[in-house]
């Protein structure tokens, strides 16, 4: 699989996840795997805006267009160790 081969080289990932998760509309495809950095809080706040996305297009007040464009443009935020 590709996606292993990158892994390799890329000693920050923790893991191999969907850029747009399955619940949602994703696939398996090697298109929409991407690495999953070891940055904990940003792994949980991706997890978290996913899942409210998925709530809200099971509520019927978003839709899948607008929830794969959230993600895209969804962006980790970095915090210094030596920030305050």
């Amino acid at each position: 699989m590709l996606i292993q081969k990158k892994r390799t080289h890329l000693p920050f990932v923790s893991f191999v996840t969907n850029l747009l998760k399955i619940m949602i509309g994703g696939s398996d495809n090697d298109d929409n795997l991407w690495p999953q950095l070891r940055d904990a809080n940003n792994a949980l706040n991706k997890d978290k805006l996913e899942y409210d996305l998925f709530l809200e297009i099971s509520r019927g007040s978003f839709s899948q267009i607008k929830a794969v464009e959230a993600i895209k443009n969804w962006k980790p935020i970095h915090i210094s160790a030596t920030s305050p």
